[in-house]
């Protein structure tokens, strides 16, 4: 059995990442090492889930931000300590365009309204 897959509408997907670190010897005992690391997304139809071009997608636009820190510490010959932090936060929202289309349609309705109602006094 053989099929063609075919999307209705085109997806923009675009992607964003930058990694930095950091590593500092405060003795020959204390090394500190930072690091950051942003990641963006953004997708005009995620996951092709529209039921007529344009329509009843669903896009994205995320930003994930990680953190991490880490203090190694020598305090005799054979004993090492290691402190390790982690930060991690991501923003995934996730917006329906068909939703967007209602709402510019009755903002649009409203506002022809409202200029109507105005100009005819």
């Amino acid at each position: 059995m053989r099929g063609l897959l075919h999307f209705l509408s085109h997806s923009r997907a675009n992607a964003n990442n930058v990694t930095g670190r950091i590593d500092h010897d405060f003795s020959e005992q204390a090394v500190l090492s930072l690091r950051y690391t942003f990641n963006q997304y953004s997708d005009s139809n995620y996951q092709h889930e529209d039921f007529l071009p344009g329509i009843g997608g669903v896009s994205t636009l995320h930003h994930n931000h990680n953190f991490t820190a880490r203090l190694t510490s020598t305090a005799a010959r054979g004993l090492i300590n290691e402190l390790h932090l982690a930060f991690n936060r991501l923003e995934f929202p996730l917006t329906c365009t068909f939703r967007r289309l209602v709402l510019a349609a009755i903002w649009a309705a409203t506002t022809s309204a409202g200029l109507a109602s105005t100009t005819s006094m």
